[in-house]
């Protein structure tokens, strides 16, 4: 891995005024849960997967850049 592919690109949107970390955390919950619940809806299971592994990649990177 090169050093330039360490670093984390900022992150989009993560934060309110506050900079809560728990704060960051809920908003992407929220954004993920509505698209699950209407790809589920829509009975989409490979979007449903999709959106699970980039919501855990997403999750990860938003924790380690808070750290």
């Amino acid at each position: 891995m090169t050093e330039s592919a360490a670093v984390l690109p900022p992150l989009r949107s993560a934060r309110r005024d506050t900079g809560d970390v728990n704060t960051t955390m809920t908003d992407l919950h929220e954004h993920y849960v509505r698209r699950v619940n209407a790809a589920v809806a829509d009975d989409r299971t490979g979007v449903i997967r999709e959106l699970n592994e980039a919501y855990l990649e997403e999750a990860l990177r938003r924790i380690l850049a808070t750290a």
